[in-house]
């Protein structure tokens, strides 16, 4: 019986890994560290989040701004993965929490998304 315990104690997937998991998939990531690179922020934020055993609400906000996933598809697995480019347009910066671990490089992409929006309208 414990034997049994053991399997399905293994068997049962960790809530905080499968949302990591649909996150790494729908950015194409193969490691860990390019999530945080594309998020711009540091390694062991991931390592921290996972030892509370939550994904930040920053990660969905900034995962919807810049890569138009569906948090909602991140928590549950239901829905779109990603929202239409339509929706996303009405959308503004405002709602990207820029946070100061941020690399210069993930700074710079925001930045730059943000002016390039500003010119189309």
């Amino acid at each position: 019986m414990i034997g049994y315990l053991r399997f399905v104690e293994h068997t049962v997937p960790n809530p905080f890994e499968l949302k990591l998991s649909r996150i790494m998939d729908v950015l194409g990531a193969d490691y860990e560290y390019e999530i945080a690179e594309m998020l711009g922020m540091q390694r062991q934020n991931i390592a921290q989040a996972r030892l509370r055993g939550v994904i930040p609400d920053r990660w969905l906000m900034n995962l919807m701004r810049l890569y138009g996933i569906n948090p909602l598809w991140i928590e549950t697995g239901q829905g779109v993965k990603r929202f239409s480019n339509a929706l996303l347009q009405n959308a503004t910066d405002e709602y990207v929490i820029p946070n100061r671990s941020w690399s210069k490089e993930a700074m710079k992409t925001f930045k730059e998304r943000r002016r390039s929006k500003n010119e189309n309208v």
